[in-house]
């Protein structure tokens, strides 16, 4: 933690202290009462007095050391080991930031909207928001009207809301050279995957490199759009004693533009319903006894593909270029071909498709033609 956070460079700033003074500051400020002085002025003043501007700026202080030591926690600690309170902290200060933003009725809105974005990705929403069971009612198989309601963008962004920040990857596959990861503007995603979105006010993108709305909780951020689906009934479905399940049905959106991005060979840990909305995807798959035969990244080494890839396969599947010559890897990846490729199945998703598969299969993925790609995953 940096000095200038501290006091005196002795001990670190209590969060909490810090959080519970500036809502005590929010509560002694006189929010739209007119000032003694100008009392006969027909336009109150939020911060009539003296005393109640130097509270406004003790409050402000407050507010950005807040946000500053969150951010700076989640920021330079490995996220696996950053704690739930940590995050709720993050969550906490950008809330008191954007009361602070509402309450000097700022105009630059986009920025507050994006402000909230960055927490609810980084942080998690408030808490966990759990659908109703539509099995409560006896009813299965519900409709999904995403299939024909997600093919507009008009209505897409009646759900979300203008100004809004989402993560996806840049680059052709998370195992290349070059790839990583930003937050873009929503907007600006969806007309570049594809959908009919005016170009006015949209920030031009930094490169050509392909984005691909990958594993985001997306439906947390933008609960609107949750209606349009149903969990499926396998997610409620009995499991193995000895396997061990997440915490809650966690669901994923996949987004992005067919043919531009891949998905290398990998295994989940959980079970997954991989559910198919918009467009079409190529799915290729290898039991988990082709484990030995699958060249995965050692889990050790300097690339972060070596670091973190231990589930990830180093054969080039499913990749565009290799599509007329897939055999040429024949003398890099011998066992692969020898013991894995001849059983290997293949299928294309289409919309209203979904596929099962357990824990430990793998799988590559990649987008078919040029339309928007669409796809919603629950782990159970």
């Amino acid at each position: 933690m940096s000095a200038e956070l501290e006091p005196g460079g002795d001990s670190p700033l209590d969060e909490g202290d810090i959080f519970a003074s500036a809502v005590r500051d929010l509560r002694l400020l006189p929010f739209g009462t007119p000032s003694s002085s100008s009392s006969s002025s027909s336009s109150p003043s939020a911060f009539p007095s003296s005393a109640s501007s130097e509270l406004r700026e003790t409050l402000c202080v407050r507010i950005r050391v807040l946000l500053a030591l969150a951010r700076q926690r989640v920021e330079y600690t490995p996220f696996h080991l950053v704690s739930g309170s940590i995050l709720r902290g993050y969550t906490d200060a950008t809330i008191l930031s954007v009361v602070q933003f509402l309450i000097e009725d700022k105009e630059e809105w986009r920025d507050t909207v994006q402000l909230l974005d960055r927490a609810i990705i980084v942080a998690g929403a408030v808490g966990p928001r759990r659908l109703e069971s539509y099995l409560a009612s006896g009813t299965h198989h519900p409709p999904w009207p995403a299939l024909m309601l997600w093919q507009s963008a008009d209505y897409i962004l009646a759900q979300t809301g203008r100004g809004r920040l989402v993560p996806v990857e840049c680059g052709r596959a998370y195992d290349d050279c070059g790839w990583t990861q930003r937050l873009v503007e929503w907007e600006g995603f969806l007309r570049r995957t594809g959908w009919d979105v005016p170009a006015d006010g949209l920030a031009e993108a930094e490169d050509s490199a392909p984005q691909y709305l990958a594993q985001t909780s997306l439906f947390r951020q933008f609960p609107g759009l949750e209606s349009d689906m149903a969990r499926p009934d396998y997610v409620w479905a009995e499991t193995p004693e000895d396997y061990k399940p997440p915490p809650e049905v966690l669901v994923n959106a996949w987004i992005g533009r067919g043919g531009e991005v891949v998905s290398p060979a990998h295994t989940d840990p959980y079970y997954n319903c991989y559910a198919q909305v918009l467009g079409y995807k190529r799915v290729w798959l290898a039991p988990p006894d082709a484990a030995p035969h699958m060249y995965a990244y050692s889990g050790q080494g300097t690339s972060l593909a070596e670091e973190y890839m231990g589930n990830t396969s180093r054969v080039p599947l499913l990749r565009p270029a290799l599509d007329g010559s897939f055999h040429a890897e024949q003398s890099r990846f011998p066992t692969f071909f020898e013991h894995v490729y001849p059983r290997a199945m293949e299928a294309v998703l289409g919309p209203g498709d979904m596929l099962v598969m357990p824990p430990g299969w793998w799988h590559a993925m990649r987008g078919e033609g040029t339309r928007p790609c669409w796809s919603v995953s629950f782990w159970f």
